[in-house]
C-alpha cells in the first residue's frame, strides 16, 4: 500500500481493517512492513500498528520479488536480480556443461529459467545497458558454457538461440502495459 503521509497511512490502515473484517479475512501484521520513501529520509517516521501489533519501519524491503529500499536505487535493485541470476546459473551450471544433454534443453533451461530470473522486475530498474552490465554477463557466462568457447560472437548466439537481449525484454516489459491498456 502507498500512502502520501503518516496519517494517509493510518487511514488506509483502518479502511484495510475494515474491509478485511466485513470479508471475514485477516492480515498477518508480522509480514508487514513501512518504509518511508521521501527526500528527507533522517525524519523520524511514527511507529504503525495493526490490531495492536507493531508493523517494523524498514529501510528495504523485498516486493513481490523486488529489492526496494527508501532511496528508490535502481541500482541496487539491479544487484538483487543479479545475486538471483547466479544463483540460478548455478543451479543449471553442470546441465549447461553436459555434452549429454541436447542443445533445445539447455536453450530451454536459459530462456524459461535464467532469463526471466535476470530479468524479472527490470521494466522498473532497467532499459539502462550500465545497470544491466552485471546480468549480461551472467547470461553470457551460461551461453559460454553452452557453446564451450570462452569467446564467441554474442549476437549470432542470441539470434541462433532466440534469446532476446535483457534490455529489449526489460524496455518490452515496460512498454506493455501502455500497449495492452
Amino acid at each position: 500500500m502507498l500512502a502520501e503521509s503518516e496519517n494517509d497511512l493510518e487511514q488506509k490502515l483502518t479502511s484495510i481493517k475494515e474491509l478485511m473484517s466485513e470479508k471475514s479475512m485477516e492480515v498477518n501484521p508480522s509480514k508487514c512492513r513501512v518504509m518511508r520513501i521521501h527526500k528527507n529520509n533522517n525524519e523520524c517516521v511514527k511507529t504503525s500498528t495493526y490490531e495492536n501489533e507493531t508493523i517494523p519501519n524498514v529501510d528495504n524491503y523485498v516486493y513481490l520479488g523486488i529489492n526496494f529500499n527508501k532511496d528508490l536505487d535502481y541500482n541496487m535493485m539491479s544487484q538483487y536480480r543479479v545475486a538471483k541470476g547466479l544463483a540460478a546459473k548455478e543451479s543449471i551450471k553442470n546441465s549447461l556443461l553436459n555434452t549429454k544433454i541436447p542443445l533445445t534443453y539447455k536453450k530451454m533451461l536459459i530462456q524459461n529459467f535464467l532469463c526471466p530470473v535476470l530479468s524479472y522486475g527490470a521494466e522498473i530498474f532497467g532499459m539502462n545497458e550500465k545497470r544491466l552490465e552485471k546480468q549480461k554477463k551472467v547470461l553470457d557466462n551460461s551461453l559460454k558454457n553452452i557453446t564451450l568457447k570462452s569467446n564467441f560472437c554474442r549476437k549470432r548466439v542470441y539470434e541462433e538461440l532466440d534469446i532476446c537481449p535483457l534490455e529489449i525484454s526489460a524496455a518490452l516489459n515496460r512498454a506493455r502495459p501502455l500497449i495492452n491498456g
